[in-house]
């Protein structure tokens, strides 16, 4: 063989061997990230009316799109509306183990606590009111919490350890989570779904975990399925969002399917 060809052989070579490798990292470069969005959805005591109605049209929604997210309820309304806690407590992730939708409470009464004197009186409406939603449940473990009205003081994470609560989603900045003795902030970007829509989502040009909050249950369940549809279908320049609940934000099992035994992760 002549040395012009086998010249010409090895430099074909070359390029092709570096082609092969500028591609991947010419891909990887240009992979968009993947930012957890959490959907957050307050059922309120003061549209009950259309309850459980809008709490099965929300389950059938979020299913339907294979879409993880959170639901928070008073003890008061579960104890009167279980069907809406058993709806969601039922949804179950691809493994059958995890669920698709966690649930949280908000207290028994839907109780403003920072207005309470009484210390004890504000520890039983946050104990009253996980239990409430665990009997709903059918005897599930939920062990997240959202402050009716985001009131909390210093005394909210004493009564939340001692009430086998261990997530806290009670702000629009950050969640705590209870680790090693002690409840740790992590930050979030919110925003508020009915009121914004979805474009503060497509352009969000922010890397932390985002919330999406749905304040109350008289949004109708039409308008979240136009929500999920365009975040699923639109452009996102900076990042690709990943639909997530507590427990996969957390990365703690926060709905578990079965009660824990009495006074397990609590204080004495």
């Amino acid at each position: 063989m002549k040395a012009a060809h086998v010249g010409m052989i090895t430099t074909a070579i070359v390029v092709v061997l570096s082609v092969v490798t500028i591609i991947p990292a010419f891909t990887q470069q240009n992979a968009k990230p993947e930012v957890p969005v959490m959907l957050v959805f307050d059922i309120n005591d003061d549209n009950a009316q259309n309850l459980p109605a809008w709490c099965t049209d929300l389950s059938a929604s979020l299913e339907g799109h294979n879409v993880r997210a959170t639901v928070f309820i008073s003890g008061k309304l579960a104890e009167q509306y279980p069907q809406c806690v058993a709806i969601f407590s039922s949804s179950s992730s691809a493994d059958k183990e995890t669920m698709m939708i966690d649930v949280g409470s908000k207290t028994y009464s839907y109780a403003n606590l920072i207005l309470m004197q009484d210390y004890t009186q504000a520890l039983e409406e946050v104990r009253k009111g996980k239990d409430a939603v665990d009997r709903a449940g059918g005897d599930i473990d939920s062990r997240l919490f959202r402050a009716p009205y985001g009131s909390t003081d210093q005394n909210i994470y004493s009564m939340l350890s001692r009430s086998g609560i261990v997530a806290d989603f009670s702000y629009s900045d950050h969640y705590n989570t209870y680790r090693d003795g002690n409840f740790v902030r992590f930050n979030v970007t919110s925003f508020e779904g009915a009121k914004a829509g979805p474009e503060p989502l497509l352009n969000l040009d922010s890397r932390q975990p985002v919330m999406v909050i749905f304040d109350n249950n008289s949004v109708p369940i039409s308008e979240v399925d136009k929500f999920i549809d365009r975040v699923m279908t639109g452009h996102h320049a900076q990042y690709d969002p990943k639909f997530v609940n507590a427990s996969d934000l957390a990365q703690m099992q926060l709905t578990l399917r079965e009660k824990a035994e009495e006074g397990e992760g609590r204080e004495p």
